[in-house]
């Protein structure tokens, strides 16, 4: 295509995604484009806008393969306001495409920073802090450091409970069990639960509470042994029995602290290396394997400065995330209210056909 085109997925699991192609692009045959616009009736972008808010899972068809047909796409009609409104329609919304795309980009460059300096301070320390350096297991560390296993600063592994349950989160005033999401994306979600019916006894010794770090002992190649820290207790929440919570000897370990350990490269590496299980889908870590596994160990107030620099790195990208949750809500509240017709120029809308 010699110009810009948008482009419709018609095959696969992405179908009826919808793309913006740049001109002088090729297209597979599991897309389609909308060629020859009337550009004096339509406007591009506002189509890719409108197209996007009304999107195609009402014309998917098969199930091993779905599909989009041209004879499915025919039919599909558009309100179209006079060409002035369309690209006004067009501009707001690409402005505010703009603006999440550069705070995604933003967001990925603070991940890619904090890579960079949990790297640098779990191999090397606080800055300027340390001038000899040793080899170990663990690669080269400051000479003061040791090298111990998990159990070593640990007073215990809790294991949770895992009842049948209702599909509903709990509400306010009642229990629930903490599914394996609530520790999968890196921070605790305590939304992730389900309410424990109100037959079963509570059992409050395996709730969580501020400082407990959290384990998933089953979960995917990928996921098994992804560790969050509970920032606040949540009393009537319980560990569910694919969750484990390492009891830290804050004597000698900062939860925080051994929270990015087990959250680091290495150590992912490492903690999948020990997951056992025949299955390609779903793999086991045993507190026996976890206990063993060797950590760095700086004194505890290195422990707690290396802690307190990531978590204001991390309360950086949490800024940014919720600037991006609120771009997205405008988003969406402005293509329902210029896109649906609520808000619009007072001339008549006719639908187009794609």
């Amino acid at each position: 295509h010699a110009e810009s085109v948008i482009a419709i997925t018609c095959r696969g699991a992405t179908c009826g995604t919808i793309h913006r192609i740049p001109a002088f692009s090729y297209l597979t045959g599991n897309a389609m484009a909308l060629d020859d616009l009337d550009i004096s009736t339509i406007e591009q972008s506002y189509l890719f806008h409108a197209l996007t808010y009304r999107g195609f899972a009402d014309i998917v068809s098969g199930s091993a393969q779905p599909q989009i047909t041209r004879e499915g796409l025919t039919p599909v009609a558009i309100p179209v306001p006079p060409l002035p409104e369309q690209k006004k329609i067009a501009a707001v919304l690409s402005s505010v495409d703009a603006a999440i795309e550069k705070t995604e980009a933003v967001i990925a460059q603070l991940q890619v920073v904090k890579k960079a300096m949990m790297e640098q301070l779990l191999t090397k320390g606080m800055p300027g802090r340390h001038t000899r350096f040793k080899q170990t297991d663990l690669g080269e560390i400051p000479e003061d450091w040791e090298v111990v296993s998990l159990g070593s600063v640990i007073d215990g592994i809790d294991a949770g409970w895992s009842p049948q349950c209702e599909s509903r989160p709990a509400a306010n005033g009642e229990w629930g069990v903490l599914k394996i999401s609530s520790v999968t994306w890196g921070t605790f979600d305590p939304t992730e639960n389900k309410k424990l019916p109100d037959h079963l006894v509570p059992r409050p010794n395996i709730a969580v509470h501020a400082g407990d770090v959290l384990l998933s002992r089953a979960n995917t190649p990928e996921l098994v042994g992804r560790t969050v820290i509970v920032e606040q207790t949540y009393s009537n929440l319980m560990l569910s029995d694919k969750l484990l919570r390492l009891r830290i000897n804050r004597l000698v370990a900062e939860p925080r602290f051994i929270n990015l350990v087990l959250g680091a490269p290495l150590w992912r590496e490492l903690i999948q290396d020990a997951a056992t299980g025949s299955s390609g889908s779903m793999k086991n870590l045993s507190q026996e394997k976890l206990r063993a596994l060797p950590i760095p160990k700086p004194a505890t107030k290195e422990q707690d400065a290396i802690a307190n620099i990531i978590s204001a790195q991390d309360a950086v990208v949490r800024g940014e995330q919720l600037a991006l949750d609120r771009l997205r809500t405008l988003k969406s509240a402005l293509s329902s209210s210029l896109l649906s017709g609520e808000l619009r120029v007072p001339t008549d809308s006719v639908p187009c056909p794609v």
